[in-house]
């Protein structure tokens, strides 16, 4: 989901079909279910699985029938939902057989939560849209989603081949993740949000509670073909908390903010080790650009060596160069390190980056663009009114970091909603 990409590959690689793949093991998904590869539809089950979905339940997580049309039927009639835990998930695959449709969480004061274990919602094969999401261009508000785990299952393999069967469709007019939500006074707290197909993992918009939350693996990257997924990705927000969440190996940008005002981002983790992201921490424009009063603070990324671009980027520059950040709020005391480019601000009119730590550059294993390791860069004619800690590097982030032979197209982050 880049706006015009850095280099899609100058700018997370092996886990991405390793180690990292959901806990379900597709070639048998559990006792008593028949996988039928190769068919149309592979999310079917044996006779000896009830398919009857009692009208008090929103489906069953023990089978491999979807179950969309209990599950939007739960949404819509809002209240506290308590999913069960089971194998392999609760299925969406498209409500009433469209791709395009997934959940659409309608009703404000919703809870949607877990009973006992933590409930699993997986995207089916043909799923081409978001698992859930707020209805389309609607505040909805004062709702939470609590203890369950999303799963876009971008990164498992069935006996046929790849689980998603679109996989390659991602443009930037279609780049379907996992979750968005849009409105006031909502909570998304100790959820798992992991392979989502393209786009980003969880989008916002508005004034929310993020916390305690598992964004892990989502997208792929170079190494695996793409198409890669930014973690958490926040257009704008306003008296926003996102705090004590942990975010790994994300591939495009692991936690990136737009703009807005009031919104504290402090105490993440963000871990590049297996997968090629290109940013850890961006604090840009993919909205307003204007994040005065808010602060970023106390942020920890970290990166394996050559498994990320830039750990904390303060610009948008990398992607656009008419492309500002009004005022960057405060980004202070994060610690950035083991990335090709620990901290790098361009492209930037105001605001304070002080405070932060940065040690261990390091460039990427075999980069064909044959970048330079740096700390901290700022290129002077594009930061302006900005008060910066010292200690920088020269260095222009719209013109030397991109490597005209690996330039790809990006989706436009204006259309994540």
């Amino acid at each position: 989901m880049r706006k015009v990409v850095f280099l899609f590959l100058c700018c997370l690689c092996i886990a991405c079909d390793s180690g990292n793949s959901p806990s379900l093991s597709p070639t048998t998904p559990s006792t008593n279910i028949k996988v039928q590869p190769g068919s149309s539809n592979s999310q079917t089950s044996s006779a000896s699985v009830n398919p009857l979905k009692s009208p008090n339940t929103c489906g069953n997580p023990n089978d491999w029938i979807p179950d969309d049309e209990a599950l939007q039927k739960c949404l819509d009639r809002g209240g506290r939902i308590e999913l069960e835990a089971g194998t392999p998930g609760y299925i969406v695959n498209g409500l009433n057989g469209d791709p395009t449709r997934g959940l659409w969480l309608t009703r404000p004061g919703t809870v949607l939560t877990s009973r006992g274990g933590r409930a699993r919602i997986i995207a089916g094969r043909d799923l081409f849209t978001r698992i859930l999401q707020t209805q389309p261009q609607v505040d909805i508000n004062n709702f939470s989603v609590e203890n369950v785990s999303f799963d876009g299952m971008v990164d498992t393999m069935m006996p046929d081949g790849l689980y998603r069967r679109r996989i390659g469709d991602c443009t930037a007019d279609d780049h379907p993740g996992n979750l968005a939500f849009q409105g006031y006074d909502f909570q998304i707290i100790n959820n798992e949000s992991q392979h989502a197909m393209c786009g980003g993992s969880l989008g916002l918009i508005g004034r929310f509670t993020v916390r305690g939350n598992y964004i892990a693996h989502n997208g792929r990257d170079k190494f695996s073909g793409g198409p890669w997924s930014d973690g958490i990705t926040i257009l704008s927000c306003k008296d926003s908390v996102v705090t004590n969440n942990t975010l790994v190996d994300n591939t495009d940008i692991q936690l990136a903010l737009g703009g807005g005002h009031g919104c504290i981002v402090a105490d993440n983790t963000i871990v590049s080790a297996g997968k090629l992201a290109f940013a850890g921490l961006n604090i840009g424009n993919f909205g307003s650009g204007d994040h005065s009063g808010s602060e970023y603070r106390n942020n920890i990324i970290s990166a394996n060596p050559g498994m990320m671009y830039i750990g904390l980027l303060v610009g948008s520059h990398p992607w656009d160069t008419s492309v500002w950040v009004y005022n960057a709020g405060k980004v202070i005391g994060n610690t950035s390190s083991g990335s090709d480019l620990n901290l790098g601000v361009d492209g930037v009119l105001g605001g304070e980056i002080t405070g932060n730590i940065v040690h261990d550059p390091h460039r990427e294993v075999n980069d064909p663009c044959n970048l330079t390791a740096h700390n901290y860069t700022v290129f002077p004619p594009h930061v302006t009114g900005t008060t910066l800690q010292g200690g920088w590097e020269v260095e222009r982030l719209d013109a030397n970091l991109w490597c005209s032979s690996e330039k790809v197209s990006s989706q436009d982050r204006r259309r994540l909603f």
